[in-house]
């Protein structure tokens, strides 16, 4: 009995018909390559695959193919539909990111309606926590609060689960009574421009003329850019500068009595950064400042604050004993003490005030929004303190204010000059004081206002005589401490 076995039969040509005996002479070249595959264990040919998924093979490959070819479908289908959904949900939220840095604009034209003064408010408008519901759609979360002589703001815009934040410092423009290039509110009347003094801009005097080199003549066309009227001896209302000085010396007051101060001396990093999530940190001791963002913290140092070459801060509010400044980089942060603080080297973008006198080095740097406030109080000896001194040859962005606690109790003191400008020295901002300024060979690109320029030249003193300077109206826009009168359009530094 022979056995049938079903086999695939391939044709074959005359040439290589079969010979007496039953062998063919070499076989066909199909039939010899499958042979070949086969003995070598390889994958058939397309040809021999077409051979085997015939309607009348059971072998099985077609069912193996089929679920291949289904899998591979399923599996590419699938991936389709998850970059389908993953590209909507991307734009979703991409819309709704949109959506929320609006409702956090929306907060910062919040805040300049109440600084302008709606609803009641005024410029000096704080608020720790400010919440605006708009509906179903969003919300808002604003907070505003006196940083220095700005205001620190936080607008919070928030879209279903998504959230976007707006933060920084908040000034104004320049007051329009600020806008003259030079502005003298003593009495003494005049103006003499030697050595080739320029202003490119308005002057305004108690009364007298604009002359050239001490000329019996006016200045030709000065008439044009020249007003006599009364001016304040200050520009604006010094009080939220008090204020902030007076907060200040409350925290140093009671730094001793805090049960929750660190009682050392310590080194403030990015290592350390948990110590400022409870504001304000009180140290009893010395601290060296590192590379840190404090985003609005307040730190109370019963010594010395050190700010040296390795320093690279933003954010922090210093309220010490003494403020070393030896280099490094600051940002958006305010430094406060009662004794003289000199700014040796650095760039830094930050307020400095003092009751005492503040010193900018040739090898410093000040960068806008920078301020130098110092108030000047009667010293023990029934002397007045501080004045703002800027080395020569140094450039200086920043605002310079110098008053006096009390300008009733200090007429008729002999109390020198409040801002002391060197030789060389060019500073972009404004320079504003109710005593004198003492200004020779140097550049000021924004504006002067004080109540007479006193210096000495060539051994002589001299009353409202300019040496060698030029004075121009700032360019372009400038952000200005938040003091003054309103209507004002917000000005902003924004740090994220």
């Amino acid at each position: 009995m022979t056995s049938e076995r079903s086999t695939i039969q391939y044709p074959l040509s005359r040439a290589h018909a079969r010979k007496p005996g039953g062998c063919a002479e070499n076989p066909p070249k199909l039939l010899r390559r499958e042979r070949g595959v086969e003995a070598r264990g390889e994958t058939p040919t397309l040809q021999f695959i077409f051979e085997i998924i015939k309607p009348d093979n059971d072998s099985g490959y077609a069912l193996y193919l089929v679920l291949i070819v289904l899998t591979v479908a399923a599996i590419l289908f699938t991936i389709t539909l998850t970059s389908i959904r993953n590209t909507n949900l991307q734009s979703i939220r991409s819309l709704q990111r949109t959506q929320a840095d609006l409702l956090a604009q929306s907060g910062i034209a919040r805040l300049e309606y109440f600084l302008n003064g709606g609803d009641g408010h005024d410029i000096t408008w704080q608020s720790a926590r400010y919440e605006e519901r708009i509906g179903s759609y969003g919300a808002i979360l604003l907070s505003c609060a006196r940083w220095g002589a700005y205001n620190r703001f936080s607008s919070i815009g928030t879209r279903l689960k998504v959230s976007r934040t707006m933060a920084g410092l908040v000034g104004r423009d320049i007051p329009g009574v600020l806008r003259p290039a030079l502005t003298l509110s003593g009495h003494i009347g005049g103006l003499v421009l030697a050595e080739g003094s320029a202003i490119d801009g308005q002057v305004v005097l108690h009364h007298g003329a604009v002359k050239r080199n001490n000329n019996r003549t006016v200045e030709r066309g000065s008439g044009k850019w020249t007003v006599h009227r009364s001016s304040a001896s200050l520009p604006f209302d010094k009080r939220p500068l008090d204020d902030f000085i007076v907060k200040c010396r409350t925290l140093l007051a009671n730094a001793s009595g805090d049960t929750l101060a660190v009682p050392s001396s310590i080194t403030l990093t990015r290592d350390n950064d948990s110590l400022i999530g409870r504001s304000p940190l009180v140290v009893l001791g010395s601290c060296t400042v590192g590379r840190i963002d404090g985003a609005g913290a307040t730190v109370v140092v019963d010594g010395t604050v050190l700010v040296n070459n390795s320093t690279a801060c933003m954010g922090i509010c210093f309220v010490a004993q003494r403020v070393i400044v030896e280099g490094g980089q600051t940002r958006g942060c305010v430094f406060f003490c009662d004794k003289p603080i000199v700014i040796a080297a650095g760039t830094h973008a930050s307020q400095f005030f003092s009751t005492d006198s503040i010193t900018v080095a040739e090898d410093a740097r000040c960068a806008s929004p920078a301020v130098l406030a110092c108030r000047r109080v009667v010293r023990p000896d029934s002397s007045l303190s501080g004045c703002i001194i800027i080395a020569g040859d140094c450039r200086v962005s920043a605002h310079a204010i110098c008053y006096a606690d009390s300008t009733e109790l200090f007429r008729g003191m002999r109390a020198g000059p409040g801002i002391v400008v060197n030789q060389g020295a060019e500073i972009n901002g404004f320079l504003i004081t109710d005593s004198d300024i003492d200004i020779q060979a140097a550049t000021v690109n924004g504006g002067m206002y004080a109540r007479s320029i006193s210096t000495m030249h060539n051994n002589l003193p001299s009353k409202n005589w300019l040496y060698a300077c030029a004075l121009r109206e700032p360019g372009g826009t400038m952000m200005f401490p938040l003091l003054g009168e309103i209507p004002m359009r917000v000005e902003m530094n924004r740090e994220r």
